[in-house]
């Protein structure tokens, strides 16, 4: 159903049913003693509709948010990404009675320091979205931190569109937490930048981000 709401012409031509019999799971599609020929119906009406070019609202989903977010504690449709042996290792501090990630050095990059984030799945429907991102981080530490992020650019390939480029933010040694926000083009947010959709990076010192929000904005194409 979320495949189906997208238009026609912008969905793959190609689409894979998985887990035919995973009993054990509860999640087959083939005929059985607990759901019947349900599923079997189901995939019967839904590809015949896919394959009619026909858009369609979903009827058994609840309706995607327009804004997610995310907090250390209060993750809301964003969350944190870090891999137990990956470079995005953070903790948790409190800072100015506020709780925020801290990034925290890795065996894999000693200078480059990164927070990588997950986006809710299904946010973005079959991504290539515009989407509008903001950030509370503590103005202190690195000089400057970067925003890296899973695309679907054309105009680039490979790692390149996994950790596609995009904006740097200047810090100024304030010591306060401020706030910025940007859009970021091509979102696809598939979870190919190392598992997570996108990542803050920083070098030779630590990243503290107290939050993070993403809005999807209106496509122009």
């Amino acid at each position: 159903e979320r495949l189906l709401a997208e238009p026609a012409a912008r969905r793959p031509w190609l689409v894979h049913v998985e887990t035919w019999n995973e009993w054990h799971e509860g999640t087959e599609v083939c005929e059985s003693r607990e759901y019947g020929r349900q599923y079997i119906e189901l995939t019967r009406k839904y590809s015949e509709m896919f394959h009619a070019g026909i858009q369609h609202e979903p009827e058994h989903l609840p309706p995607l948010p327009d804004q997610i977010q995310g907090s250390p504690g209060k993750e809301q449709g964003v969350r944190n990404y870090s891999a137990p042996d990956g470079d995005g290792l953070v903790k948790v501090t409190e800072i100015q009675g506020d709780l925020a990630w801290t990034t925290i050095p890795n065996r894999h990059s000693p200078n480059l320091r990164y927070l990588y984030f997950d986006a809710a799945d299904g946010f973005l429907g079959l991504g290539d979205k515009p989407v509008r991102l903001t950030i509370s981080y503590l103005d202190q530490g690195p000089t400057h931190f970067t925003f890296e992020y899973d695309s679907a650019d054309p105009e680039l390939s490979g790692l390149r569109q996994r950790f596609r480029p995009g904006h740097t933010q200047r810090l100024e040694g304030s010591g306060e937490w401020r706030e910025i926000s940007f859009e970021i083009p091509h979102a696809l947010f598939a979870g190919r930048a190392n598992g997570a959709d996108f990542r803050l990076a920083c070098a030779d010192a630590e990243l503290i981000v107290r939050s993070v929000a993403l809005q999807r904005v209106a496509d122009s194409r």
